[in-house]
């Protein structure tokens, strides 16, 4: 069966991104959505600018609302795939009433429809308009860019409202699913993050016992205490814990009982009694990535990453992964953390843990040491490896420390469980989306819960 097509521009409204000043961003206030912002399917949070109230309410036309379709208009080709022209995404929830900025179009369906406004983007995020756009586009060989006029004359398959009601049902289910995995994994490294700033940053269990002690409290007294600021349970709550698990209340005791109930001076000041404050190049070994033509960077499943992302795939690999690249040129010090397999090229760092560091942890570290405010040449924004090498970093014990690598296991098997499933069912979505799509798999019976 093949269902009817309609021209893009028939069906929809479309308003091009503002050109917002660099002048006019701020570190808080109104969100302004870049082309840079783009991840494959959404929009990232993590680099959003900022503008006033005042230049936000001047700038109501670029309103962005949740499931709001915007096509980057200026990119890459698709030799250079995180950025490539035409990248279609849909605005979540989160980023309701942020502002578009320029070369980009946002399009919304005239019926208002939430069910069209959501399968219109399952349509355009099939291979199909990828390819128009790629064959529309114009430009030179490290830009291109498309129309708008060719962008709405793309043919949409537009089949009868039941058919596009099942398609947007059955993808939709299946793209809940991975954004749930995506914010369940979110969650589990903000919890490595806070237990790292707990232990390693702030000290929290050594201060709650020497603030025990200090107060009179017995020995017994001060465990309990370390044991709150582990659990952020309350001695109420510690004391129902004993009672209703006990195995779990004694594994938290025996955590409390690795961190120490004293400070020592040292050269970064106070820190941990047993601890001791080193330089990075004691900890992890920060190596070159290796040089890979442009040429080379279009076949392949590994990913190739550059210090502005991904910029490829080819054949082979250079890390085994999991493993981090941290950003040498360009964009200095980003810290990124990549579960597979991938090549880096010569303008990142990739990390190799001296013996005693887990990865993990020196993921962690490394995201705490203000590395992106390390520029240290003038022309090419760059990070000079001998000074990061010479930062301080602080490390404990090694009872402790094999604590941590064994709670971040923990954490991280989690999310590689997700990922592994997030991956089989982006897989099943590619493959059925076409197929939907086409009419090959028959919708017309019934409508799909």
């Amino acid at each position: 069966m093949n269902f009817d097509s309609v021209e893009l521009g028939t069906i929809i409204s479309h308003r091009k991104g503002l050109a917002f000043k660099s002048k006019d961003y701020k570190s808080t206030g109104h969100p302004v959505v870049r082309v840079s912002n783009f991840t494959s399917d959404s929009i990232s949070t993590s680099d959003l600018k900022f503008v006033s109230d005042e230049i936000a309410s001047q700038s109501k036309t670029v309103e962005l609302r949740a499931l709001d379709i915007v096509i980057a208009t200026v990119g890459s080709w698709p030799s250079n795939p995180a950025s490539i022209v035409g990248k279609t995404i849909m605005v979540p929830e989160a980023l309701n009433g942020a502002l578009l900025n320029q070369n980009s179009v946002r399009l919304r369906v005239l019926s208002d429809s939430l069910v069209d406004q959501e399968y219109l983007f399952y349509a355009l995020k099939n291979q199909e308009f990828s390819d128009y756009l790629v064959s529309t586009a114009q430009g030179s060989a490290n830009q291109a860019s498309i129309t708008i006029k060719d962008i709405l004359k793309y043919q949409v398959p537009w089949p009868e409202e039941s058919v596009r009601k099942n398609i947007t049902s059955i993808i939709g289910n299946v793209r809940k699913k991975i954004e749930l995995n995506t914010q369940t994994n979110q969650t589990l490294e903000q919890i490595a993050q806070a237990i790292f700033k707990s232990w390693f940053v702030d000290f929290e269990p050594v201060k709650a016992k020497i603030k025990t002690l200090a107060s009179g409290g017995s020995a017994e007294d001060a465990e309990l205490a370390a044991m709150s600021a582990i659990s952020a349970k309350t001695l109420d709550e510690l004391n129902s814990l004993k009672t209703s698990n006990p195995n779990a209340f004694n594994k938290l005791a025996q955590t409390a009982a690795l961190f120490p109930a004293a400070m020592q001076n040292s050269e970064l000041g106070e820190i941990p009694e047993g601890w001791e404050a080193k330089q990075l190049k004691d900890v992890i070994e920060l190596a070159y990535g290796k040089a890979l033509k442009k040429t080379d960077r279009v076949d392949g499943d590994v990913p190739v990453y550059g210090s502005g992302g991904l910029t490829g795939y080819h054949n082979q690999s250079l890390v085994e992964g999991p493993g981090i690249i941290v950003g040498r040129k360009g964009t200095v010090g980003s810290v990124y953390w990549e579960p597979k397999a991938f090549y880096p090229i010569d303008t990142v760092f990739y990390v190799k843990p001296r013996a005693g560091y887990s990865l993990k942890y020196c993921h962690l570290v490394l995201q705490n040491l203000g590395l992106k405010d390390m520029n240290t040449d003038a022309a090419v924004p760059g990070l000079n490896r001998d000074n990061a090498y010479r930062l301080d970093v602080i490390t404990p014990t090694k009872g402790v420390m094999n604590l941590f690598k064994e709670i971040m296991q923990s954490l991280q098997s989690n999310v590689d469980a997700n990922n592994t499933q997030s991956a089989s069912l982006e897989s099943l979505r590619d493959t059925l989306l076409p197929k939907l799509l086409s009419g090959e798999i028959d919708l017309t019976s019934e409508i799909i819960a």
